[in-house]
């Protein structure tokens, strides 16, 4: 995941709203990717947006 890493918070909203809108609904996550960073921001853009 470049969430936390690469991409930023703001570009891993886009990231995210790109993947939404082409129908991706899940999403492999881990703490170990960026200390733990990829899955905080991955759960704060998830907010709300569960079904």
């Amino acid at each position: 995941m470049r969430l936390g890493g690469d991409a930023d918070e703001a570009t891993s909203a886009t990231m995210y709203k790109a993947t939404r809108d082409a129908g991706i609904n899940f999403y492999d996550c881990a703490d170990q990717y960026n200390k733990g960073k990829s899955e905080e921001i991955l759960g704060a853009l998830m907010r709300g947006a569960r079904a």
